[in-house]
């Protein structure tokens, strides 16, 4: 017990240091020294340059096929762990679509980039860019899922045309260059300077990335009464039934002894709130933004223990 006591109080402290920063930023915007729009500029600049960056040069830089023969498994791993919670959604409230068909992608579709990128540069600093090449081919599976599903679940049906141009955002799409360039061989004739520039412009998406998260939180209304029940259920699926299928799941494969970072990389998005884009697409698309704000708002609460508490676990029990 001690050892997880330890574990838990080590991983709380290094989470709790990312909400401070994403709770001081949706302080401003409550305060309204933040905007909207000022948001929304640095919500383009990390969708379209930095997040695209990062994750063209974790590719780039750290995977070797031959050393990590399962990278392909990543985006299926993704797709698999968000489908256990948009599954268990459906058997919820299958009596109740499509009224309630918004809460199936709120119960299953996780923040891959935004939350758990931030949280693992504080926790695995010395491994993070082992770490941070996980998260890109996670976000390869994802990515696809949120503005594809995620997009027609979560929005008004009227607010907009759905077609397969949505799908190819910047960072899917840095994902199939990275690839490109390290399956091709390519890699050893991109010229440094281009390489390095595009590393130094990824280095900077954690930070806006932490801070456009708690502007997105602050900017949420708080009202919530309403919709407490549908709200608890959506949370204990994302944040307790689908870390703990995942969970169980892992303790019983072969990747603890031979890929102990990616098992707590896989543990943490199994874990993580759902996706913030998808409350940009109801601002966009239109939605229930008041249904959808209260369960992030909650969600984003209840991780504050949450993550320490299923990494400590898996840190104590794993094989």
């Amino acid at each position: 017990m001690s050892i997880f006591l330890n574990s838990f109080w080590s991983l709380f402290q290094s989470v709790m240091m990312i909400f401070l920063i994403a709770f001081i930023a949706g302080l401003l915007v409550r305060k309204r020294v933040l905007s909207s729009e000022h948001i929304k500029g640095l919500s383009i600049v990390t969708i379209n340059i930095l997040l695209p960056s990062l994750i063209y040069s974790k590719i780039t830089e750290n995977l070797e096929p031959s050393e990590f023969p399962i990278w392909w498994m990543l985006p299926l791993i993704a797709i698999g762990t968000a489908g256990i919670g948009i599954g268990l959604a459906w058997l919820i409230w299958r009596k109740h679509l499509p009224a309630k068909r918004n809460l199936l992608p709120l119960s299953g579709i996780m923040n891959a980039a935004y939350f758990t990128l931030p949280v693992g540069q504080v926790i695995f600093p010395d491994q993070f860019d082992e770490f941070a090449l996980y998260v890109s081919l996670y976000v390869l599976g994802i990515s696809p899922l949120v503005w594809s599903f995620g997009k027609i679940m979560i929005t008004d049906p009227n607010g907009g045309k759905n077609n397969w141009k949505g799908l190819l955002t910047p960072p899917l799409l840095a994902n199939f260059i990275g690839l490109a360039v390290v399956l091709t061989g390519f890699r050893p004739y991109v010229p440094a300077f281009i390489s390095d520039g595009i590393s130094i412009l990824g280095q900077a998406t954690v930070p806006v990335a932490t801070l456009i998260l708690g502007a997105t939180l602050g900017a949420i209304p708080w009202k919530f009464k309403s919709i407490v029940r549908d709200m608890s259920i959506a949370i204990i699926l994302k944040l307790l039934a689908v870390p703990l299928v995942v969970f169980i799941v892992l303790y019983y494969s072969p990747l603890p002894g031979q890929y102990p970072l990616l098992c707590n990389l896989l543990i943490l998005e199994a874990a993580a709130p759902a996706a913030t884009a998808m409350i940009i697409q109801i601002r966009r698309y239109g939605g229930d933004e008041q249904k959808a704000g209260s369960i992030y708002i909650f969600s984003y609460i209840a991780c504050l223990i949450l993550i320490p508490f299923w990494l400590a676990l898996w840190n104590v029990l794993s094989p």
